[in-house]
């Protein structure tokens, strides 16, 4: 009769250098203790122990399947392997014994590839999403010799890091190498291209190869936002009524380039800006997170102006064929060029500018709720700071430590003569 059970054990190096697997050990609430082994009888930690699964096959021989370091995991492989046998037993499934090795072992780094992608489209990511996983898939594939997924370890990531520090000039259409970019951090885009490669390995239950500390290191920039004078200058700049209804709807709304892109006339409504998903324009928001943004009376009118002198038209930024205008940054870049500015010019300033004129009235969770974030760390980076040459600002140092040398004084002991 086939054995009925499954079992976590733990793969660990004794102090004599001798290989030998142990129970792993769990705690009092039945809970696995990560990382310890029963050794003669007590819970002993090993941090490099590997986890496998013992589970008896057809014929009553017993196989050990590898799970990998990771204890969350090795849980999961454990109540899998416990379904197959119960299912076995209730003859759901053949019986005939299971591979014995991870679904990835059957998998080669092309099938993986292809297969990863399909997943991407058919779980409905934004397609510049999936460019950007693409983009660095393939790098990571022509830069890693491994045939099959199964093989891909720790070093192959370290060695991809390398090769895009490597990496030579890009060249233009004639050949010659184009100039290298005045700004960005090479290194932001490093560490983005190796995480991507990381969510790809991960979808196929490949995971913790690196420590944090194994990460491309970047320097966080400063948040760049418009100041009073740089709109002053931008709306002086626009030459008619388009460009600056453009600047007009990113400044106070605080849309993100596709939500503005694909927004219609019907999301207004009762004074509010609705972001909603679209469907028939087959686009959703960013981490589908619909919302209303209150707008402010002058662009409510605006827009109901605008659909005035375009009937018919259901899109508020249509191009020429009436699709969603997804280069709206291109106008911004031309007012900014107008106005001979040496700011930074991208609509994501505009949303942080937005967040940062609310920041003094409104509490940093509304201020989530409009940027549309998940996670109120993004917002806070959002939030500019304010100018430190300002007027205010040094007026704001002189008043503190004014203050603060007022209470040294105060608090000074007071001198006493003795009596004689």
């Amino acid at each position: 009769m086939a054995n009925r059970t499954a079992t976590l054990y733990i793969r660990i190096t004794t102090a004599d250098g001798k290989r030998r697997y142990c129970k792993a050990a769990y705690q009092s609430k039945g809970r696995l203790k990560p990382q310890y082994a029963i050794v003669n009888g007590e819970p002993e930690h090993h941090r490099d122990g590997v986890y496998y699964v013992r589970f008896g096959a057809d014929g009553g021989k017993q196989q050990f399947v590898l799970v990998g370091k990771d204890p969350y995991v090795a849980l999961d492989k454990l109540e899998e392997k416990k379904r197959w046998l119960r299912d076995r037993e209730r003859q759901v499934v053949p019986q005939t014994p299971v591979n014995s090795k991870p679904e990835t072992s059957k998998l080669s780094m092309d099938d993986a590839v292809e297969q990863y992608y399909k997943n991407l489209h058919s779980q409905g990511k934004d397609p510049k999403t999936i460019r950007a996983y693409k983009a660095a898939v393939e790098e990571f594939r022509k830069s890693c010799a491994k045939k099959f997924l199964r093989e891909i370890g720790r070093q192959d990531l370290i060695d991809f890091m390398g090769c895009l520090r490597k990496q030579p000039p890009k060249l233009r259409k004639d050949g010659t190498p184009r100039k290298p970019r005045r700004s960005g951090d090479p290194n932001r885009t490093y560490f983005n291209k190796v995480n991507n490669v990381v969510i790809f390995l991960s979808a196929h239950g490949i995971n913790r190869l690196l420590k944090k500390s194994e990460y491309p290191k970047f320097a966080e920039k400063p948040v760049v936002y418009y100041e009073a004078e740089q709109v002053k200058a931008l709306y002086a700049a626009a030459k008619n009524d388009e460009e600056r209804f453009t600047l007009d709807y990113f400044l106070k709304s605080g849309v993100r380039d596709g939500e503005a892109a694909h927004a219609e006339y019907s999301d207004v409504k009762s004074g509010f800006l609705n972001i909603v998903d679209k469907p028939h324009l087959k686009w959703h928001p960013k981490h589908w997170h619909i919302r209303r943004i209150p707008i402010p009376q002058d662009l409510i009118a605006a827009i109901a102006e605008r659909q005035r002198q375009n009937p018919g038209c259901k899109l508020i930024f249509p191009n020429r064929a009436g699709n969603p205008d997804e280069h709206l940054l291109r106008i911004v870049q031309r007012i900014a060029k107008r106005a001979g500015g040496t700011f930074h010019v991208d609509l994501h300033t505009f949303r942080r500018t937005y967040a940062t004129l609310f920041s003094g009235t409104t509490k940093i969770q509304t201020i989530q709720y409009l940027l549309g974030h998940k996670d109120i760390k993004t917002t806070m980076r959002y939030l500019g700071i304010a100018d430190l040459n300002s007027p205010e600002t040094r007026a704001a140092v002189e008043k503190t430590f004014s203050a603060f040398k007022t209470a040294q004084i105060d608090t000074a002991p007071v001198a006493t003569t003795a009596v004689m």
